[in-house]
């Protein structure tokens, strides 16, 4: 049975259209899924996989609405920008569309592969010598726009 090449452009189209949403559907997914405040927990560097604390009198926070964020250190905003989720293929297992968050600034050079276990996320520099930093949900929701009383 042949199909008119018009019906076939019109399936093809259609096809295109449900795989392309369903991949908009994933990254919202995931961005309301980071949507809150993240507290650092550890951070790792690089090639030597040491694993850094932050210093005990050092709250660092990271907190994210769907489109900006704000980074903070001990309740002061020290940096504010935009970011994104796009689908990056990971060097750490070659999948073609892990989700990664895109940051504006420069403090974040690379797409950060996410990885979210219920309330940790891990953002890990796609670069085999990347840093990777762990964050525990403090609170979901929106962003931060004053300190809490305590973090």
């Amino acid at each position: 049975m042949k199909l008119p090449l018009s019906i076939c452009l019109m399936l093809t189209l259609a096809l295109g259209a449900a795989v392309l949403s369903g991949g908009c559907k994933k990254s919202a997914s995931v961005n309301a899924q980071l949507t809150g405040n993240w507290r650092l927990i550890l951070y790792t560097q690089g090639f030597t996989g040491r694993v850094l604390y932050p210093h005990t009198d050092s709250v660092v926070v990271l907190s994210m609405d769907g489109v900006n964020y704000n980074r903070w250190l001990n309740g002061t905003v020290y940096e504010t920008g935009t970011y994104k989720i796009s689908n990056v293929k990971s060097i750490y297992n070659q999948q073609s569309s892990s989700p990664a968050v895109v940051f504006s600034v420069t403090s974040f050079p690379m797409p950060q592969i996410i990885d979210l276990r219920h309330d940790t996320l891990d953002l890990s520099m796609n670069a085999y010598d990347g840093n990777s930093y762990e964050y525990v949900r403090i609170t979901q929701g929106g962003p931060l726009t004053v300190p809490p009383a305590s973090f």
